[in-house]
């Protein structure tokens, strides 16, 4: 099945182990975030922690 990043809108392929394949296929619309768009959006937060 494929889907697409919340974020940047890269397609990626995934499989029954994946933890949100049966509520995607289900109809339930869950928020999928790509492994890069994950670490761009956690070293952005630490980035913000540190300057304060």
């Amino acid at each position: 099945m494929e889907i697409r990043c919340a974020l940047c809108g890269k397609k990626m392929e995934i499989n029954k182990m994946n933890k949100d394949f049966e509520d995607i296929r289900s109809g339930k619309k869950p928020v999928i975030i790509c492994p890069m768009c994950q670490r761009a959006a956690a070293y952005e937060a630490k980035k913000q922690l540190e300057q304060v």
